[in-house]
C-alpha cells in the first residue's frame, strides 16, 4: 500500500529545515562498479577500490587525490545512482521543495574509518558544487577493529545528534537514515523518532522515498495513541481522502500533529481509500507503555466531596478530608495512571467530584479498575474500584464526555490486556 494523499489543511507558510545524514561507504563500491565498467576515466584498480568499501587499509593502494576526484566525477554524472547518502539527500530536497520549504543546511556524521572520510569530504564537496550548505561534523569512533570504541562511537553519534539539533524540539530537522553501520541507522532513527523528527530511508533496491513513522512519540504522549486509535475507530472500514481530512483536523491540536497522524494512513490499492496503516494496530501496546509516563504529568486535578468526605493517603494511612489531589487517592498506580491520563486530555477539568460512597474496607482487584456509568451534556461520571479504594462515584466535568468516555475505554482495555 501506498502512502496516502490527504489534503492538507490551509496554505503552509515557508520555512527552512535542516538535514541530518550518517555517512557510509556506498560510493566507493559504486566507483569500483563504475571503474570495470569503464564509465569513469581513471587510473585506478577496481579491485583495491572495491576492497575499500570494508577495509580502509585498501586505500594505501590507491592515490587519494585521484580517488576523490574520481568520486566527484562519478557523483557529478549520476549523484544519486553514486551514494546511498546523495540519493536520499536529494530526494529529501525534492521533497521539502513539494512543501515549499527551503534547505538550510545539510550536516553529515561520519566515522573516523578513512574509507568513510573519503567518502564524507566528496559527498560534503559535490553539495557544496549544488549551492548547499553542507558540513562535517567531529568524525565518530566506530573502528570496526574493536568492538569495545563501536559502542563508544554509538555515544558519539548520540552527541552529534544533539549538536546538529535532532534532540532540539524546536528545530525543524529531517534525518537520513540510509548511511553508515546498522546499528548506528537503529540509534539515528531512534533517537530522531523520540523527539519528533521526520526520518527518510531509502535501500538502493527501492524506487521512492520511505518516511519512517514516529512511532516512538507515541509511547510517551499517550493523548496522541488515543487519536491513534480514534483515527482506527473512524477509517478502519476505509474514507474518501476528504473525509479522512476532515477527521485528521478533528484530531490534530496543529498542523505538525496533523502531519504525525498522516504518516499512519495509507491508500489501500485499486480503491483509493484512505485506511489506518498496520502500525495502528501497535497503539494499545505503545498505550501500555505510555501510561508510565502518564503517571507523573497530572497531579494536580483537585478532587472535591458533595455532602461526603474523599479518602487521603497521607503519612501511610488513609484519612477522611473535604479534597484531595489525584496524587493522595490510595489507589494502586495503574488506577492512578488511568486517571492520570484522562486528566491530561484537553477539555477535562483540573476539579472533580466525589458524588457517591467510597470505601477503603472488602474491596478486591477488578479487571477494569475505572468504569463509566453514565455520560451527562457536560461530564462523565465513573466508579472506581481497586485492591485499595472503592469510588461509587466519581464527576469528571470535560467538554467533550463522549471522547473521554471512549478515552477511558481505550484505556481500561489496553491495561487488561497487559495486567
Amino acid at each position: 500500500m501506498k502512502e496516502a494523499t490527504i489534503p492538507n489543511a490551509g496554505g503552509a507558510a515557508s520555512r527552512r529545515v535542516e538535514f541530518v545524514s550518517t555517512v557510509g561507504t556506498s560510493a566507493l563500491g559504486n566507483l569500483a562498479n563504475a571503474l570495470e565498467r569503464g564509465e569513469v576515466e581513471a587510473d585506478l584498480d577496481p579491485k583495491p577500490v572495491r576492497e575499500a568499501v570494508r577495509d580502509p587499509s585498501a586505500l594505501e593502494k590507491l592515490d587519494g587525490g585521484e580517488l576523490e576526484e574520481a568520486l566527484l566525477e562519478l557523483m557529478r554524472r549520476d549523484p544519486k545512482g553514486a551514494s546511498a547518502e546523495l540519493n536520499t539527500l536529494l530526494r529529501m530536497a525534492e521533497q521539502a521543495e513539494e512543501e515549499g520549504l527551503e534547505v538550510n543546511s545539510i550536516a553529515l556524521i561520519p566515522t573516523d574509518t578513512e574509507n568513510c572520510q573519503v567518502c564524507a569530504r566528496t559527498v560534503e564537496g559535490y553539495l557544496r558544487e549544488e549551492g548547499y550548505k553542507a558540513w562535517r561534523t567531529e568524525p565518530i569512533r566506530a573502528t570496526t577493529e574493536d568492538p569495545e570504541l563501536f559502542w563508544l562511537g554509538l555515544s558519539d553519534l548520540i552527541e552529534r545528534l544533539e549538536e546538529t539539533g535532532v534532540t532540539e524540539p524546536s528545530r525543524d530537522v529531517w534525518v537520513a537514515a540510509s548511511g553508515g553501520f546498522k546499528p548506528e541507522t537503529a540509534v539515528l532513527t531512534l533517537v530522531a523518532s523520540l523527539f519528533g523528527k521526520r526520518v527518510f530511508y531509502l535501500h538502493e533496491a527501492m524506487k521512492d522515498l520511505v518516511e519512517i513513522p514516529p512511532v516512538m512519540p507515541a509511547v510517551t504522549d499517550p493523548r496522541f495513541v488515543l487519536g491513534l486509535m480514534e483515527l482506527r475507530r473512524r477509517l478502519g472500514d476505509g474514507a474518501s481522502a476528504d473525509e479522512a481530512a476532515m477527521t485528521l483536523d478533528e484530531l490534530a491540536r496543529d498542523e505538525k500533529e496533523r502531519e504525525r497522524y498522516k504518516l499512519f494512513l495509507v491508500e489501500a490499492p485499486g480503491t483509493g481509500r484512505i485506511r489506518p496503516s498496520p502500525l495502528t494496530r501497535l497503539a494499545e501496546s505503545f498505550l501500555a507503555l505510555g501510561l508510565l509516563a502518564a503517571g507523573a504529568r497530572n497531579y494536580s486535578v483537585e478532587i472535591r466531596a458533595k455532602g461526603h468526605t474523599v479518602p487521603v493517603d497521607r503519612g501511610g494511612g488513609v484519612k477522611k478530608a473535604d479534597r484531595a489531589t489525584l496524587s493522595e487517592l490510595p489507589v494502586e498506580e495503574d488506577t492512578r495512571d488511568i486517571l492520570a491520563t484522562v486528566a491530561a486530555l484537553e477539555g477535562v477539568s483540573d476539579r472533580w467530584y466525589v458524588t457517591g460512597e467510597w470505601t477503603t474496607e472488602g474491596t478486591r482487584r477488578h479487571e477494569r479498575p475505572v468504569e463509566v456509568r453514565s455520560v451527562r451534556d457536560d461530564a462523565v461520571i465513573v466508579s472506581v474500584r481497586d485492591r485499595r479504594v472503592h469510588i461509587s462515584r466519581l464527576r469528571i466535568p470535560a467538554e467533550d464526555p463522549e471522547r473521554v468516555e471512549r478515552a477511558l475505554r481505550y484505556l481500561a482495555e489496553a491495561l487488561s490486556r497487559t495486567g
